[in-house]
């Protein structure tokens, strides 16, 4: 009579196996700074789509790319508890049969969800960027080509974790011994490999903004701000070379406890990308909370909040109330999107006009050239008459108003005019 192995047996103690090293477990602190860095990335998202949907009456693609993201992110987190109750972040050779399969199974679902998790904001990021720095053909390609690689490499990655061995349950199904598998070390190299890409994209993603803001005619202190803003993703770069350096204990025998940190740095950087893409947008948001510019230092850099900004157009995403320039040639940026107004990278520096104004801001004349050489000037001018005589005010350039029709006889009624010089 053949007997059955009861696979959720504890395996027998052995001597190195010390009543410290059984009670070492990694599994609730992972858990818990996970379930926080999820946390704080829902928060931020939440705040975006607020911003977006509610203030600014309108939400874009990288809104939706960021919301997948936290879905993403919070799939994996799910996955890496149930691989924490299996038995993760444990010693290996304490587990039973059932708590081993039970780890590398659920840990197998839980990074590709955490590898799309920290890719898609790179997609929504180039998404943004596109739309607020207007970049030359050369810089686009860069942007869309790197985050398309670095996606393409990601679900690369993925399908490797899940085709690596034949059949595939024999990834997590112990008891399966006719099985074809891609040495461990491949996969490793090729998930290093990606993780590199990854960690050179959130880089170039962050620097990338900052080459072209500092090119403006601001001041450094905004400079810094917005630089500050756009880039914070670079700190996503140093959090994915941690991961890399953590990936080679993955084809160790004791996975479950050396690499139960590895789902933290993967958690992490998605919550880095994350947050970096909302930061900039919140804007409006800290307008409303506070009633203030709160990166301006003068009032000449306020603005009427909602709904339009005082060059006539829709105010456009995020508020940074940028004003560059004198006093009167100063073009008003006032949003992170209006940085696409001004002009490409190559072009961005060159004198910026005063061109067709909304229609209300001209009695019903709409596209008026309103270039510093054309500009109109209000002059007000009073006509008082006694007797058929007039006398005017000297000013020059100033005209008599008089309505044709009065009589000519008593006072006529104060009038006034704007006069293009």
């Amino acid at each position: 009579m053949t007997s059955v192995e009861d696979t959720s047996a504890k395996p027998s103690r052995l001597p190195h196996q010390t009543d410290e090293y059984l009670a070492e477990n990694q599994g609730p602190g992972v858990a818990t700074v996970c379930i926080v860095l999820a946390s704080i990335s829902t928060i931020f998202v939440l705040l975006r789509l607020f911003t977006r949907g509610k203030i600014m009456a309108k939400l874009h693609a990288d809104d939706w790319l960021a919301t997948l993201s936290v879905l993403f992110q919070w799939a994996c987190v799910a996955f890496v508890i149930l691989a924490i109750k299996a038995g993760n972040g444990r010693h290996f050779d304490t587990l039973s049969i059932d708590e081993r399969e039970g780890t590398i199974f659920w840990t197998i679902l839980g990074l590709p969800m955490g590898m799309l998790a920290f890719s898609i904001p790179k997609l929504g990021v180039a998404v943004l960027l596109t739309r607020i720095m207007n970049p030359t053909k050369q810089h686009r390609l860069a942007v869309w080509g790197l985050t398309s690689f670095c996606a393409s490499t990601v679900v690369a990655s993925i399908i490797l974790i899940f085709a690596q061995c034949t059949p595939m349950r024999a990834l997590w199904d112990l008891s399966v011994v006719d099985k074809k598998c891609i040495p461990g070390s491949v996969v490793v190299d090729f998930l290093i490999f990606s993780g590199s890409v990854s960690a050179f994209t959130d880089l170039y993603l962050a620097l990338y903004p900052a080459t072209v803001l500092f090119k403006l005619q601001l001041n450094i202190r905004k400079k810094i701000a917005l630089s500050v803003a756009l880039g914070i993703g670079s700190v996503a770069t140093v959090i994915a070379i941690k991961k890399c350096t953590r990936l080679p204990a993955l084809a160790e025998k004791d996975f479950t406890y050396k690499t139960s940190d590895l789902v933290l740095w993967v958690v992490g950087e998605g919550t880095t990308i994350i947050v970096a893409s909302c930061i900039p947008l919140l804007q409006p948001l800290v307008d409303l909370i506070f009633g203030r510019r709160a990166l301006n230092s003068s009032e000449n850099n306020g603005y009427s909040r909602f709904p339009v900004s005082r060059l006539g157009r829709k105010k456009r995403d995020t508020e940074l109330g940028l004003g560059t320039g004198k006093r009167g040639e100063r073009h008003k940026v006032t949003s992170v999107d209006d940085l696409a107004e001004v002009g490409s990278q190559d072009t961005i520096l060159r004198t910026l006009d005063y061109v067709k104004l909304a229609d209300h801001h001209h009695d019903g004349k709409p596209g008026q050239d309103m270039s510093p050489s054309n500009r109109i000037l209000r002059t007000d001018v009073v006509t008082i008459t006694y007797d058929n005589k007039s006398e005017h005010g000297d000013m020059d350039g100033a005209r008599d108003i008089r309505d044709p029709d009065a009589s000519g006889n008593g006072t006529s009624w104060p009038k006034a005019e704007a006069v293009a010089l």
